[in-house]
């Protein structure tokens, strides 16, 4: 059975190379129905991903008339393979590297923006008045400026706001005590 895959794919390449080469402007037909047979074969793997990458290479390299409709065909109808390839391509578009917090900015950030909500703002606060203030300060400031912004701009309810902005009760070594 492999020997049969084998010459129909081999054929079916040779044919591919014919059709692209010869320019012609009235078989897309019979190239759309080529290069769907391809990508039919591959998405079965029946045929190796590196074929139907050679023939995207193929219909790339000149990006015109009736290669554009081949290279579109060829991608609908491998799709794993076409999403395998959006995620290669964003991958190398976009490599970004994670900045690792201290825990205990990672559990500032949560208390700020995940956990904090009218029902809880109470919970928050104390949560807050809990923390050694001396060695997180600059970056509770910084958190807070960017939560304060967040709210106004979102349209946050004036009393939200206020609540948050009036902090009664702190204690300890807090900077608003």
């Amino acid at each position: 059975m492999k020997d049969v895959s084998l010459m129909l794919l081999q054929l079916l390449e040779e044919e591919f190379n014919f059709l692209i080469n010869k320019k012609d402007q009235m078989n897309i037909e019979t190239k759309i129905r080529n290069i769907r047979f391809i990508g039919e074969l591959c998405k079965f793997r029946i045929a190796p991903a590196s074929v139907v990458f050679s023939c995207l290479k193929a219909c790339l390299d000149d990006f015109t008339h009736h290669n554009i409709d081949v290279a579109c065909n060829l991608l609908e109808t491998c799709v794993p393979l076409s999403k395998m390839l959006i995620t290669c391509v964003s991958l190398l578009k976009d490599p970004r590297v994670s900045k690792v917090q201290p825990p205990l900015h990672e559990y500032i950030r949560k208390l700020l923006f995940s956990d904090l909500d009218k029902s809880s703002i109470e919970h928050v606060l104390r949560q807050l008045r809990k923390l050694p203030w001396s060695e997180c300060e600059t970056y509770l400031l910084k958190c807070f400026m960017k939560l304060l912004m967040r709210l106004v701009f979102s349209g946050a309810p004036s009393d939200y706001l206020t609540l948050l902005l009036t902090w009664r009760g702190f204690g300890g070594d807090s900077p608003w005590s």
